[in-house]
């Protein structure tokens, strides 16, 4: 609704963090208006053995000269905040 008022009318609208058939059962008897469901973990792992949830988060891109831009996510909750620019992974 906020984002047809917004001007946003062609907007589709993606639900996804750890989906099952109950959770998108619900969502849609409360009359939840989303175009897709982002399903994965849920999907391929069994209740009984735990999986590990990730999250994508954009933190920089490289450009066709070679450079680095920068992203950051802004958010009101200061964890959800990233730093910007390429990281290292490490395995522990």
């Amino acid at each position: 609704k906020m984002l047809d008022e917004a001007g946003f009318e062609d907007c589709k609208i993606c639900a996804s963090n750890a989906l099952d058939e109950y959770i998108i059962r619900d969502m849609l008897m409360q009359g939840a208006q989303v175009d897709s469901f982002g399903v994965g973990e849920r999907m391929i792992t069994s209740a009984s053995d735990p999986v590990f949830g990730g999250v994508y988060k954009l933190s920089g891109v490289e450009r066709s000269d070679g450079t680095v831009e920068p992203k950051i996510k802004i958010s009101e909750n200061v964890s959800k905040i990233t730093t910007p620019g390429f990281k290292k992974i490490w395995r522990l």
